[in-house]
Parts: C-alpha cells; sequence; structure tokens
C-alpha cells in the first residue's frame, strides 16, 4: 500500500497535506473543464476557480450539468486534506459536500484594483508626461485588460511594454524605465518573430494626446488589447489568473530646444495589475 500511494505521488495523482483543516466555503467563480481532459458537466472531476485569489479547487458533490465557463456561487466545506485522481493544477483544496447554484450576483467580477507607480514621469518636449492612468479591464478580448495611453506628444509613435518586475528605476534617453528584467515589448518585430499579430501594440500620438492604435489590436481604437499571450521567448508562455505584471508605454520624444530637436525616447508612468 505504501509503495502504490509513494508511486501515485509522485506521478501527481493524489495530492495529501500534512495537517487536517476544514472550514466553510463560499465563493463566487468558474467552472473548468477537468484536467484529464473531460467536461466539467460530466465528469467527477470537476474544477473552480475562485474569483479574487484564482486557486483552483476540485469540487466532491453539487449537481452535474454546469461547463467551463459557466459562472457559479460555490459552498461547502474546503477540506486541505485530500486525494484526488484528478491531475493537477489544484492550488486550493476540495470543496466537500459541494452546493453550486447559478447566482447573478456572481457576474459582477470583482477585480483587483489598478495601481500608478513610477509617477510622474518624466515630461516630454512638449511639457506633460504620458499617463496609463485610464487602462482598466473590460475589453472583452484577450485578458480582458485594455491599456490606454495618454497626453503623449503630437504625431509620436509608441508601443507598450511589460515586465513581471516593477522594481527598476533605470534613465534611458529621456525617460525612467521602471520595469525590471525579464521585460517584453507588444511591437511589430515580437509579433513577426512570434507569428502573433495581436502583440503589436504600435500607436501614435493624436493632437488631443491619445495613442491612436494603427495595429487593429484595440477595441476602441486607442490603446491596446491585452492578449492573453506574452511576448517572450521561448512562445507559448500566457497570462494566468492571479499574475501581477508591469506595463509602460515607449514613445518617441525629440530633443529641446525647437527647432531642430535632435530624436530621442521617454516612457509613461507605470502600472501594476493583478490578473483575476
Amino acid at each position: 500500500m505504501n509503495i502504490i500511494l509513494s508511486t501515485l505521488t509522485t506521478l501527481g495523482v493524489i495530492a495529501l497535506s500534512s495537517s487536517a483543516s476544514a472550514q466553510t466555503f463560499d465563493a463566487c467563480g468558474t467552472m473548468l473543464d477537468n484536467p484529464n481532459g473531460g467536461p466539467s458537466s460530466t465528469t467527477s472531476c470537476r474544477m473552480f476557480v475562485e474569483d479574487g485569489t484564482g486557486l483552483i479547487y476540485q469540487v466532491q458533490g453539487g449537481p452535474q450539468g454546469f461547463n467551463h465557463g459557466d459562472r457559479v456561487r460555490a459552498t461547502g466545506d474546503i477540506n486541505l486534506i485530500f486525494g484526488t485522481f484528478c491531475w493537477g493544477p489544484i492550488t486550493g483544496g476540495m470543496i466537500e459536500n459541494a452546493t453550486l447554484v447559478v447566482d447573478p450576483t456572481c457576474d459582477i467580477v470583482v477585480v483587483p484594483p489598478i495601481n500608478l507607480l513610477c509617477d510622474p514621469a518624466v515630461n516630454h518636449y512638449q511639457g506633460d508626461y504620458v499617463k496609463l492612468d485610464d487602462s482598466a479591464f473590460g475589453s472583452g478580448s484577450g485578458s480582458d485588460l485594455h491599456l490606454d495611453a495618454k497626453d503623449g506628444p503630437d504625431g509620436e509613435f509608441g508601443f507598450f511594454l511589460m515586465s513581471i518586475d516593477g522594481s527598476a528605476m533605470t534613465t534611458v534617453f529621456s525617460g525612467v524605465l521602471c520595469l525590471g528584467t525579464p521585460q517584453g515589448r507588444y511591437n511589430p518585430q515580437i509579433a513577426t518573430n512570434q507569428g502573433l499579430p495581436q502583440l503589436n501594440s504600435l500607436g501614435q500620438f493624436n493632437a488631443a494626446g491619445d495613442l491612436v492604435n494603427i495595429s487593429g489590436t484595440s477595441s476602441t481604437g486607442f490603446g491596446f488589447d491585452v492578449p492573453t499571450e506574452l511576448p517572450f521567448s521561448p512562445i507559448g508562455q500566457g497570462i494566468s489568473s492571479g499574475d501581477t505584471l508591469y506595463f509602460q508605454c515607449w514613445y518617441r520624444d525629440q530633443v529641446a530646444p525647437l527647432p531642430n530637436p535632435g530624436s530621442s525616447a521617454n516612457f509613461s508612468n507605470m502600472i501594476e495589475v493583478t490578473f483575476p
């Protein structure tokens, strides 16, 4: 018996915690197809991802019939000692004696705040600095995050950058790069290299200072709808629920005094985003 348990644990089929812990569970979330490939509507290996935390649970009990992507309220007992014959990831435990119901209030997804950092940024040659303040969830595309850049220099080009690290403060050309490493660029070169046109965020600031998307990757025509795919190598890395990422806009700037400025570059302020 010990040999069997050891083998199953090695294969990732059984997961056991070291101490018992049970408490009442009540949360909104989304049903997921089980990792073995079976539909969540018919299998005993039903999975549920909790809003806000992104934790994934196996569901024991409750009615069948819910499909991948269905919004439900799950109640029951959360047990951190569990054995499961579903493949992971199970990051939260098992919801026992579960009840699953359609609850209209669960359609109101509470998303984490978008925090402004490195603010104010360095002014460009027209006397203001580029801001990502209006960026928000709700694009309905990709990761659901929409980036907007405003108060930029008329006629100049720009695109968005991202990183998993927002702790840098590096002077680059006229501005400050606050993104640490590794960095990803949503630009034409990366989009072409990876064969993913949705990774291109290239835009041009208009007379009102708004970055107009010229790549066909914005539902509004401005800014950029962030896809789930990340602009990193190797190809195939993506944004997951619970990930915290940082974004800035890089753009062309000019070095005063006019009328014969040289070519330079600058950066917007930075936002910190945790994905629901």
